[in-house]
């Protein structure tokens, strides 16, 4: 999140918001998966878990793909525990590029009341993988989530 706030550009993420998505992290909404390289921090995303869906929130990078990397393994983590959809809030070209498409208000409605349906996966989400290999500029990667 500090990461995602650091924007040249600007950010929505202010201290309010901050201290908002640290609350839903200590109750087990909120989550972040993060890319490493050697233990240094290259590329991360987080946002809200509710029901069988994840309201992606930011992203960020300090090493070209590391960021996309990150969304393709929460997807990915996602989907084979039964999640219906990630919200990514905004259609873009670059959320097209991932298989993101999007629906009308109705449809979105629709499909957010059969996730809340669902139980919410509350508390620590645990994934350790190496992507040692797959960034062909340095080794030695782990990926974490907290």
């Amino acid at each position: 999140m500090e990461e995602c706030s650091e924007r040249k550009e600007g950010t929505w993420i202010n201290p309010a918001m901050k201290t908002g998505y640290s609350a839903l992290h200590e109750h087990g909404y909120a989550h972040s998966l993060e890319v490493y390289d050697n233990g240094k921090l290259i590329g991360g995303i987080y946002g809200v878990s509710l029901g069988r869906m994840f309201a992606a929130e930011s992203m960020f990078y300090r090493e070209s793909g590391a960021s996309q990397f990150a969304l393709v393994q929460l997807a990915t983590y996602l989907f084979d525990r039964g999640f219906h959809f990630i919200d990514a809030q905004v259609y873009s070209e670059h959320v097209a590029r991932f298989g993101g498409i999007e629906i009308p208000r109705e449809n979105f409605l629709q499909l957010l009341n059969r996730s809340l349906r669902e139980p919410t996966c509350l508390g620590r989400w645990l994934w350790n993988n190496s992507i040692d290999g797959l960034f062909p500029q340095s080794r030695g990667k782990d990926l974490t989530t907290l």
